[in-house]
């Protein structure tokens, strides 16, 4: 429908996986991310069948909502913008790496995907997000720096988001506690960013 209307201004945004807010972590859906950081604390997942080189391409929900607010400001923005980590994205072995640093747990262990199996061990569920963590292409986010660029804003980085996103995570139980917006900001200040400083660990 969009390919066919002529004459119209189109900007398309393509954001990868969105999960909470850059600094104070906060976000109204705890999945796909969310759901194998959930099981893996509760002792449930022990091996991911995945494969540890594959890209797992994260944007902060703050970051997504500029870029699209960017494209709509600027004139000269048509066509399809990749709102993505690209370069930045983790691998799936970085990510498991920098969460076990966060957390000072085991990490978790990787099998390599058979088809026929590739959802055993993983608990009721998660089979939805297991194609997630199975891509190994890295996203072009060429298009869209240039007008980021021009609108001022810089690409996150996802290792320095990990943290917030972990702490938020467990105030908010995991979605089963209501934490506000601005509650969320207020509770993570001072919070450090990266895994310099970092307490998880038995909090």
């Amino acid at each position: 429908m969009l390919r066919g209307a002529r004459g119209l201004p189109l900007a398309v945004a393509r954001p990868s996986i969105v999960v909470g807010h850059s600094i104070s972590g906060w976000t109204s859906a705890f999945n796909v991310l969310y759901w194998p950081m959930r099981a893996f604390e509760r002792g449930l997942l022990r091996e991911v069948p995945a494969r540890e080189d594959s890209i797992v391409d994260f944007v902060p929900v703050d970051y997504v909502t500029d870029g699209v607010l960017a494209l709509l400001d600027d004139e000269d923005a048509l066509g399809t913008f990749a709102l993505v980590a690209g370069d930045r994205a983790l691998t799936a072995g970085e990510l498991v790496e920098l969460h076990s640093a966060l957390t000072r747990r085991e990490p978790v262990r990787f099998v390599t995907p058979v088809a026929s199996d590739a959802h055993d061990g993983v608990p009721a569920g998660g089979e939805t997000f297991v194609p997630y963590f199975d891509v190994s292409c890295r996203f072009t986010d060429t298009h869209a720096g240039a007008v980021l660029a021009r609108a001022g804003l810089e690409k996150p980085d996802p290792r320095d988001c990990l943290h917030g996103l972990i702490t938020y995570a467990r105030r908010a139980a995991w979605g089963k506690r209501s934490i506000s917006r601005q509650a969320s900001f207020l509770e993570a200040s001072p919070l450090a960013t990266g895994i310099g400083g970092l307490r998880l660990a038995g909090s």
